[in-house]
This record gives C-alpha cells, structure tokens and sequence, in this order.
C-alpha cells in the first residue's frame, strides 16, 4: 500500500481494487451449467480455476393464510468460476443472462497493470467463445475500474485531502460530505470512436471508504464473439478505455495522490 500523508491506497503503486471487462452478447447464454466441465481435468481452465458456482434465479410464493413462505422456481441464470490464492479471491470468470443477452464478465480482484490484465482476459475470453457452439454476437463490451482509499487516521481526515476539489468532475457538496453515492453519466468520442462514460463517487466515512468507481462502455455492430477478439481493434478500444479513466482519475485526484498512483 502506498501512504500519502492521511491517505492510503489499495496497493502499493496503483489504487484499483478490481478491474473488469464486460462483453453484451445475443442470444442469451444457452447452457450455463456446461461451462463447468471448463475447470474439471482436462478443461482449458483446469489449472486456474478452483470453483464453479451456478447462478440461480429464486422465485418465492407467499400463503396470507398460513403466512409462510415457500420456493416456487430454482432457475439457473448463468454461471461463476473463481479463482483462489491462499484463501484469496485472485480472479473470477461470470456468465449471466439478462432477458434476451447474455453478459461475459473478466474480473481480476490483484490487479496489477493493464498490459497484463487486459492480456490475461483476451486468453479467458477466446477460451469462452471457443467452447460453446453457439455463435454469441457482441453489441457492445467495456472497461470498469474500481479505485479505493483509506484514512490512516479517520478523524483527522478531509476530503481535499484526496479530491482535487477544482475539478469539473467532482461535486461541490462533495467537501462536506460524510455519506455520498454520486452518480454521473456522459458520452464522448476519441478519434473516431464514441463511448458512454458513468462514474461513480461513494464516500462512507463511517466505513472510512472512498470508492471511486468509472465505466466506459462501446455499442458496436454485432460481430462474433471469437472474430472481435481476434480483430486487433478491441485493443484500440480497450487502450482508449484504459487511457480515459487515467485522464479521468487526474482529474478528480489531488495531484500528490494521483502522482503517488504513477498517473
């Protein structure tokens, strides 16, 4: 963990907590439960992942007579596999359906740079669209980065101490708050590619958290899954992604703690 007067971050030389990459496919994910074989011996993922979990959707009914509640339908919705070190979340791989597409997710939980990151998911994610036969199209993909700090001593801290409070970005209410879940939401385009941005500000002090949280997302044609992610394009994408959410952090820092996390 880096220390930069009262403040400290997740982790020596950067502040992101986890880090995520999203793929929208149609149609939805067909078989969830399939996927499992994927970390059983002799699966792509048999080496790196230590756990499968189904993602189930409950319906409850309700008796008014008998005032007692009952499962009216387990339906599996999609699909979880996570990988352990020493009692530790490392990273994770999720599929989940909602309504008519499904949702890949790449999660890393020890972040440590972008090369290796977005690498490490590129592997993961051709393994996904390799296996089912299903031919998933993808209508849009995105970028999340979750950035945390911590007060070493609580009482003694002050949101400038880690906002730059001149920044457009920041709201002006923003020094006198003790509890906040800020939410903004935009559009933009670099060269010639168009994203939505959404950040999100949350300040517990109670808890004393403060979670920076920013996606960046792209609508494109439907392509295949397994044809984008051999089109060397994705990267430019991705490198816009990665390289707006810096701009955005060194924007809304102060410029000693965006300095101390190597932006």
């Amino acid at each position: 963990m880096a220390t930069i007067g009262n403040i400290q971050t997740i982790k020596e030389g950067h502040s992101v907590k986890e880090a995520v990459v999203s793929f929208f496919v149609q149609p939805s994910i067909v078989d969830p439960l399939k996927y499992k074989s994927l970390i059983l011996e002799g699966g792509r993922f048999y080496d790196v992942f230590q756990r499968f979990e189904p993602i189930k959707n409950i319906s409850v009914s309700y008796n008014q007579t008998t005032e007692e509640t009952s499962i009216k339908n387990v339906h599996v919705n999609g699909f979880k596999m996570v990988a352990f070190s020493d009692g530790e979340v490392l990273s994770l791989v999720q599929g989940i359906n909602q309504f008519d597409k499904g949702v890949f997710t790449f999660h890393s939980l020890k972040y440590d740079s972008y090369n290796s990151f977005w690498k490490e998911v590129k592997q993961r994610a051709s393994i996904l669209a390799s296996f089912d036969e299903t031919t998933y199209l993808v209508k849009s993909f995105g970028l999340s980065y979750v950035d945390e700090f911590r007060a070493l001593n609580p009482e003694e801290f002050q949101l400038s101490q880690i906002f730059n409070l001149e920044s457009q970005f920041v709201p002006r209410m923003v020094s006198s708050s003790d509890l906040m879940d800020y939410n903004l939401s935009f559009h933009k385009q670099i060269n010639d590619k168009r994203f939505a941005e959404n950040l999100v500000i949350k300040i517990d002090k109670a808890q004393n958290t403060i979670n920076i949280i920013n996606n960046i997302s792209f609508a494109i044609l439907p392509m295949p899954f397994a044809k984008l992610l051999e089109d060397t394009s994705i990267d430019d994408f991705m490198q816009i992604a990665h390289d707006e959410n810096k701009s955005l952090l060194i924007s809304l820092l102060d410029h000693n703690v965006s300095k101390s996390i190597g932006l």
